[in-house]
Order: structure tokens, then C-alpha cells, then sequence
């Protein structure tokens, strides 16, 4: 939906333990620790850890996406543009909307803070490796309306929304049109000149929501695997095998040396089904023995120690991404005053 990096796409934790658990399988061999650096002397040292580990920790190419609170914002705004948009033309669009950017923004929190597994004791001792269940809303899956599918809305109100006419039901072309390609006014509507692209392009214009030029698509293809490339380096790093090899003693004092790395023990689980007494008591350990022996605050500054090196080495090609990242924010903020009066 946005021109700069989401942290959906790039948090390896994004869709909980166990998507992180996935994207470590390339690093991890079943049933063996985490392997040992190549190269120890090519890794960068460690000068700081952060604490408590329950809490995400604030990562250098974080500068390269919008933070969760702005993510979550941002789909919020679009939807209260589009709706006063759609309501000066006298149509109706998510009348029963319902602000969901605390609940969003809480998401995002619990998911940042399983980058390297589960690391909340409370959330373990109730829901195991599974995530907490998110408060529900009749906003929560379609707003709560019946239209809110511009192929659901009716012609005028498709043209309103979109700036194009809408396909017949015959019609093999069902896909949104390209609201950006729209340059000028499509018509009007009871007197009324619609936008180029609609309501809808006219929302994503003013949020910076447009098709990413060349140089911000490169740049942020380049964030994408320099985020992911540290994350494998930092996982192999000498200093996380050490603190592996201490999670792993202490999981074997309390009966679970069977797992070689707090993401294998999530691996372990079927998180398709509700958490089951082993998950659960699982689970504990692993987060009792990570706080024991420091195990996210050591790996979360490894880490750090990667991405700082990777900016460093590519400043210029993440250069377009940060500035659209800045504008996009610079544009977010003046939505959310303008909303808010």
C-alpha cells in the first residue's frame, strides 16, 4: 500500500513466531545449533543491548519505513479521506467506520518484539508461541459495511470512488483501474467534477500512496535485503552462538535440550490450533531461559552492529527511500491535523 518499506514485509517476526521461525530455517539446521561464524573476526562488537527484552528495540533501518503507530495511522487516514471525499459528492462510504490505530499499533508492537522468538513470560504463560488475539470490531475485516468493494458499489458511485467507469459483470477486466494514470477529471457527479483517479486517487496522492519511481523501487528492494542479510549474519555471529549455546544449556536443565534456538522450539508447534499444555509450559522455559541468559538484548545489539555497517556501506543507494520516507511522514502529519481540526 506504501511507497516505503512496510514493516510487514520486513520484520522477520511480521506474522509472529512462527514466521520468523521460517525465515530462520535457511540459517538453522534441525536439530543443530546455530552455526558458527565463518569469520568471527569480521563481525562488528557489541557496545550496547537494551532492556527489558519484552520491548522492541528502536533498529538503525528503522529510518527506511514509517513506524508502526505511522502504518497503522495511515490506513486511517486513507479511510477518513476517502470518506469525506465520497460524502461531499452525497454518497456514503464507511459510515460505521471505527478507528482501529491502537489495536494496529499494538499488533505491530507484539510482532516487533518476536524478532527473535517470544520474549513476553505474560503473553507465553496464556497464549504459548501463538499471538495474542486481537480485540475485535465491525470495522475489523470490512469496516462494517456493504460496500466498501468498489466492484460491489454501484456504476456512479465506482466512478466517484475509483475515477473510471465500472466494468461490466460480463466483463473479463474485474481489476481495480490505475487511479495514478488518471491525469485530469473523469466528468462530474450531480454537478460536481470528480478527481483525477476519484476519491480514492485523490487520498493516495495527498498521502504520497502513488506508484514508487524507479529510484525509490531500487532503493527499497536494497533496504529489503540488507535488512535480511543482517539478520542472517547476526544469527550466525559468534557472540549469538555463545548466547544460543546458554539458552540451550538452560533449556536442558529444564527438560527441553531437544530445541536448538528459541525459533526451532516455536517451529515445533502447530500454531493453526489452539496453544496445548506442552506449547504452553514450552514456551515458558524458553522465555524464562532467555531472559536468564540475556538472549534478545545480545541479539538485538549484534544486529544493530550488521545494519549500522550495511547503511553505512550503502547511504547513497538508501538515499531516495529515506527521502520518501520523510515526505511520506511530512504528509501523514499534515492529514492528521487537517482531520483533526
Amino acid at each position: 500500500m506504501t511507497n516505503v518499506m512496510s514493516r510487514r514485509a520486513v520484520l522477520f517476526a511480521g506474522g509472529g513466531t512462527a514466521a520468523a521461525a521460517a525465515v530462520a530455517a535457511a540459517f538453522l539446521v534441525a536439530g543443530s545449533e546455530i552455526p558458527a561464524s565463518a569469520h568471527p573476526a569480521e563481525e562488528p562488537s557489541v557496545t550496547a543491548v537494551y532492556t527489558p527484552a519484552v520491548h522492541a528495540s528502536a533498529m538503525p533501518m528503522d529510518a527506511y519505513h514509517l513506524t508502526g503507530a505511522q502504518e497503522a495511522e495511515l490506513s486511517n487516514q486513507q479511510n477518513l479521506m476517502n470518506r469525506a471525499c465520497m460524502k461531499s459528492f452525497g454518497l456514503s462510504y464507511l459510515p460505521n467506520y471505527t478507528d482501529r490505530t491502537k489495536v494496529i499499533t499494538a499488533s505491530f508492537a507484539v510482532n516487533d518484539s518476536r524478532r527473535y522468538g517470544i520474549s513476553d513470560p505474560v503473553a507465553a504463560s496464556r497464549f504459548g508461541y501463538h499471538l495474542p488475539p486481537q480485540p475485535a470490531t465491525k470495522s475489523s475485516a470490512t469496516g462494517g459495511e456493504s460496500d466498501t468493494s468498489p466492484m460491489a458499489m454501484s456504476p456512479d458511485k465506482y466512478q466517484v470512488f475509483t475515477g473510471a467507469r465500472k466494468p461490466s459483470a460480463s466483463s473479463s477486466v474485474q481489476a481495480m483501474p490505475d487511479m495514478q494514470a488518471q491525469k485530469a477529471s473523469p466528468g462530474s457527479y450531480h454537478g460536481k467534477a470528480i478527481p483525477a483517479g476519484g476519491c480514492a486517487g485523490q487520498t493516495n496522492r495527498k498521502l504520497l500512496l502513488t506508484t514508487q519511481t524507479p529510484q525509490v523501487a531500487k532503493a527499497n528492494q536494497l533496504a529489503a535485503n540488507l535488512n535480511q542479510d543482517a539478520f542472517g549474519k547476526s544469527i550466525q555471529d559468534a557472540k549469538a552462538v555463545k548466547a544460543n549455546g546458554a539458552w540451550r544449556k538452560c533449556m536442558t536443565g529444564k527438560g527441553y535440550g531437544r530445541y536448538a534456538s528459541p525459533l526451532k522450539a516455536a517451529a515445533a508447534f502447530d500454531l493453526n490450533q489452539p496453544p496445548t499444555k506442552a506449547e504452553i509450559e514450552t514456551a515458558v522455559a524458553d522465555v524464562a531461559c532467555q531472559q536468564q541468559v540475556n538472549y534478545v538484548s545480545t541479539l538485538t545489539a549484534i544486529e544493530k552492529g550488521y545494519q549500522k555497517r550495511a547503511i553505512a556501506k550503502h547511504t547513497a543507494g538508501l538515499a531516495p527511500l529515506k527521502a520518501q520516507v520523510t515526505e511520506q511522514s511530512t504528509a501523514l502529519t499534515k492529514a492528521i491535523q487537517t482531520s483533526r481540526g
